[in-house]
């Protein structure tokens, strides 16, 4: 176990854990939400700092980040545990399932910086399971990882708090986060009971605003559940109000898993439907993933439509983007490359 830093002190030596916005108030003995982060003794300790389920060596388009360093690779880790309960969850053997572990098994941040590196890494990202329940090893991982000039990516469900995304927010370079739905009543059907999603939007617009964070949005299109052209019309349009009409917006299909077995996968007329009313409403980029289509996840120039960057699976075939910019008509396209690295943030 690890002390955290992200907790606050209650009545009758209770703690309130504030790394994400659910703020558990856990009596000693008990974990929170998340079933990661113990009161021990009036203290809030971590059981899975260090503690990794998965690692591996992606792609960066299989996040999916598209405009962020395309084409590079990103040494990515999960641990354990979730502060959701997702009816389709994909990852549930790690998300809910938090095995007996020993303190001697933990890895260090600076083990996962080595490996990264032996591996010729690009990156850093916290994926597979919910990064936001141990801000404290996705800190100091990431404060590392800047030392040896590599990037750093968060694939999350957009629970961290404002007070959570400041604590990490100076070494964090990438936010890809979901918009699973708009309101508490849809939450709710996907199976995530007292959330609010207002906070996941505000938090999604602190990192980028706040700490200059790159933001792709995603939104896995469930049958029956969030599907609706209300819906995605009020998702798209916030993209487009909040974090600008250049802020990607990935369109998935849903696939049956979990308690969602019962439901079909999402066809593609309902990812060409949500396609549609993103373009509609102004986002220059929706992209449909998780299914073969002959354009749906190659990039095009809102200005002049040309081909930029062409995509085949989690492979580009082609890059024709210079300095984040079309070299066709010189339109700036929002994505980041190691050219325009040092001053996406500025």
């Amino acid at each position: 176990m690890k002390l955290c830093e992200l907790w606050l002190e209650d009545k009758d030596n209770s703690v309130v854990c504030t790394a994400c916005i659910r703020r558990c108030r856990i009596a000693i003995g008990r974990t929170g939400a998340c079933a990661t982060r113990k009161n021990e003794g009036g203290k809030l300790y971590s059981l899975t700092y260090g503690h990794i389920s998965s690692i591996a060596l992606d792609p960066i388009e299989k996040k999916p980040l598209f405009h962020f360093f395309p084409g590079s690779h990103v040494y990515s880790i999960g641990g354990w545990g979730c502060n959701f309960g997702c009816g389709m969850c994909q990852n549930y053997e790690i998300a809910h399932i938090v095995p007996g572990l020993r303190d001697e098994d933990a890895v260090s941040p600076e083990k996962l910086i080595s490996d990264a590196l032996a591996k010729n890494a690009d990156g850093m990202a916290f994926t597979y399971n919910e990064p936001a329940i141990w801000p404290e090893f996705v800190r100091d991982v990431f404060k590392l990882a800047k030392k040896h000039d590599l990037y750093t990516v968060l694939v999350t469900n957009g629970s961290s708090t404002k007070e959570s995304i400041d604590y990490y927010g100076p070494y964090c370079d990438a936010y890809r986060v979901d918009i699973k739905g708009m309101t508490d009543i849809t939450l709710g059907r996907i199976g995530i009971k007292g959330v609010d999603p207002s906070e996941i939007l505000e938090g999604t617009v602190w990192a980028r605003d706040r700490w200059g964070m790159h933001v792709e949005c995603v939104t896995n299109i469930i049958p029956t559940v969030n599907d609706s052209e209300s819906e995605l019309r009020a998702i798209a349009t916030w993209i487009r109000d909040n974090l600008g009409p250049k802020v990607p917006w990935h369109v998935t299909r849903f696939y049956p898993a979990l308690r969602f077995r019962h439901l079909m996968p999402t066809n593609l007329p309902s990812l060409e439907m949500a396609e549609k009313i993103g373009k509609q409403v102004g986002l220059s980029y929706v992209y449909i993933g998780n299914v073969h289509t002959q354009r749906g996840e190659n990039t095009y120039c809102p200005r002049c439509q040309a081909l930029i960057i062409e995509r085949e699976g989690y492979k580009i075939k082609q890059d024709l983007s210079a300095m984040g910019r079309c070299t066709r008509c010189g339109e700036l396209l929002g994505i980041v490359t190691s050219d325009t690295r040092k001053s996406y943030r500025s």
